[in-house]
């Protein structure tokens, strides 16, 4: 007897829900699915807008096992839910991916608008879900914190930063030395 894929997202629990498709997403997997973690696997739930995702990061992705895909807006409260983001046990945001063909248009601080969006989605439907967010731009903190202050404070002294839930596109680097 085959299980639909519906039927298995309704059972997810401790799950890690990523939103967005970036070209390197296969470098967040492959630490996820590393050999000594067999036994304590988690379910990868990845929500993308892209109806069709680009076949070599596919590729990259699709051959690892317990990974969902579910097509839709994570700024929608539907969608969150069908990723069964109450039961979730962290939450993943990618930030723009420079590899991608967006409109030049937009000032660049406007580029985290989205992930800011998608940030307090996911908090109004589970409030103390730890979220990883990434951001481009260092002013842009504020706008995620619930009290927001007018200040100038840099963001290496924010709450949010300190907790490891955010951090900028600029310093992976140094993070991940």
């Amino acid at each position: 007897m085959e299980v639909s894929e519906d039927h298995l997202l309704s059972n997810m629990v401790n799950h890690i829900v990523v939103c967005g498709i970036h070209s390197s997403i296969m470098h967040f997997v492959l630490p996820l699915r590393a050999k000594y973690l067999e036994s304590k696997i988690q379910d990868i739930v990845i929500i993308t807008p892209i109806q069709t995702i680009p076949s070599d990061i596919w590729d990259t992705i699709s051959k690892f096992p317990r990974i969902f895909l579910i097509n839709g807006s994570p700024l929608l409260v539907e969608v969150l839910r069908k990723a069964q983001i109450h039961k979730a046990d962290k939450a993943v945001i990618f930030g723009h991916d420079p590899t991608t063909n967006q409109s030049s248009e937009l000032n660049d601080e406007m580029l985290d608008a989205q992930t800011i969006f998608i940030y307090k989605a996911i908090k109004k439907c589970k409030p103390n879900l730890q979220v990883l967010t990434e951001l481009g731009f260092s002013s842009n903190i504020d706008f995620l914190q619930k009290n927001r202050n007018n200040t100038t404070e840099e963001f290496q002294h924010s709450s949010l930063f300190a907790a490891g839930e955010v951090y900028i596109s600029s310093i992976i680097d140094t993070l991940t030395a």
